[in-house]
Order: C-alpha cells, then structure tokens, then sequence
C-alpha cells in the first residue's frame, strides 16, 4: 500500500460525520474562529464560537498558529493534526521514533502528543510499511 491508497482509504473515514479526523480547511476554519471576536446576535454562530473556544487554542510556532485540543484532567493539550500531514507525521513516529513498532504502539505514542490519529488510521498506516507488512 502506499502513500495514495492510504489516503483513499483515509478519505473513506473522514466522510463519517462522527469522524475527529479534520481537512486542513477544517483547520484553518477553527483557527479563524479562533482569531476572531464573539458573534453579537447570530445564535448558532455563537454556539459555534463558543463550541470551538471552549475545546481548542491556538499556539504560535515560527510564525505559523498551531491549532491545540485542550487537555483535560491535567492531559497536556494535543496537536490537531490535518489529513495532509497523517501520512508524514505517522511515518515519523513510526520509522524514526519507534523503530518499527506494532499498531497499538504506535496508536498509544500518536494520541499522547496528537488529535485525531485513531488506531484504525495507525492500521491503515502499517500497511504501508514494507517491513512490518510482509
């Protein structure tokens, strides 16, 4: 499997309206929000606002807003992570910082420092690992 099938299979999950997997339009939507003042009159745009304010923060990183999921219960707040970088930031951690370990594993490392990676996107990942997918 490579790098296109792993995004067809991706896009397959993401149609699910209970999906946490986020576009980075999606993203850049939320860091709008985000950056912007709370609606005066129009209710479901407050809804919104505050919806959005309440899970989320932005940080700044070389310029660039990084758009956070709040932690909770003393959690340290998690990198939401687009579709566009899955691929790249699973390779990373799997190849470079794990050495190749299984997908639970790797489940359990991405969703410490990541949101929106699940261990069935981690499967779909493996898949694309000649060594461990033989």
């Amino acid at each position: 499997m490579s790098r296109i099938e792993f995004n067809i299979e991706l896009d397959s999950l993401t149609k699910d309206p209970s999906s946490e997997i986020f576009s980075s339009n999606d993203i850049d939507n939320k860091i709008l929000c985000l950056n912007s003042q709370k609606p005066a009159e129009l209710k479901k745009e407050t809804v919104r606002w505050q919806r959005v304010h309440d899970r989320f923060m932005l940080n700044s990183y070389q310029g660039s807003k990084i758009l956070y999921l709040k932690g909770k219960g003393g959690k340290p707040a998690r990198r939401v992570v687009s579709t566009d970088e899955l691929f790249d930031t699973l390779e990373r951690l799997h190849k470079i910082e794990a050495d190749h370990t299984g997908r639970t594993r790797l489940y359990k490392r991405a969703s410490q420092e990541f949101y929106g990676i699940t261990e069935k996107i981690c499967g779909i990942f493996m898949k694309t690992c000649p060594v461990c997918y033989l």
